[in-house]
């Protein structure tokens, strides 16, 4: 989320005719779904009250700061593959990076089915990066991150439990 309003704020003042409207809905309901996390789980750590005395606080820390580091990484590591990916053999500026980082924020607070995903992905992508690149750079991005990065690594650990639900059986 922070990526995203990053992502966000940078597409805000570079001086591209986008529609500002998204950008701030978009923005807008990341804070929200932040807030509307942070209070669920201030209501359910008031129920838990004794439970928390007994974690380890170094320990909680410790995991949630490798967790955080963790899901930047990610982030930035998808957003670098995307950049790539729209700007082989074009010539784009930096603020297609910013509009990048907003497309993660974009879907990441959308919800969807995997069956639907490349869908709501590719149409995410088209409606922030066409002032950018071409439609079909755009969609063909798209689809080769989705394959490379959900599709491909699904079925190795699909098959890796298909071979260790065949040892287990016999």
């Amino acid at each position: 989320a922070v990526l995203g309003i990053a992502g966000a704020a940078g597409l805000w003042m570079s001086g591209r005719d986008i529609d500002h409207t998204a950008i701030l809905v978009a923005s807008v309901l990341c804070v929200c779904c932040s807030v509307v996390c942070a209070v669920c789980a201030i209501v359910r750590g008031g129920k838990m009250r004794d439970e928390v005395r007994q974690v380890r606080w170094c320990r909680v820390v410790r995991h949630s700061l490798a967790s955080f580091c963790i899901g930047i990484i990610k982030v930035l590591l998808f957003s670098l593959q995307l950049y790539l990916l729209l700007t082989v053999d074009a010539d784009c500026d930096s603020e297609l990076f910013f509009a990048v980082l907003f497309y993660y924020l974009c879907i990441t607070v959308t919800p969807r089915m995997n069956i639907i995903d490349v869908g709501v992905k590719g149409t995410w992508a088209i409606a922030i990066f066409s002032p950018f690149v071409s439609d079909a750079r755009i969609m063909s991005a798209t689809v080769a991150l989705w394959l490379v990065n959900i599709v491909i690594p699904s079925l190795f650990g699909y098959a890796a439990l298909a071979s260790w639900w065949r040892g287990v059986r016999r």
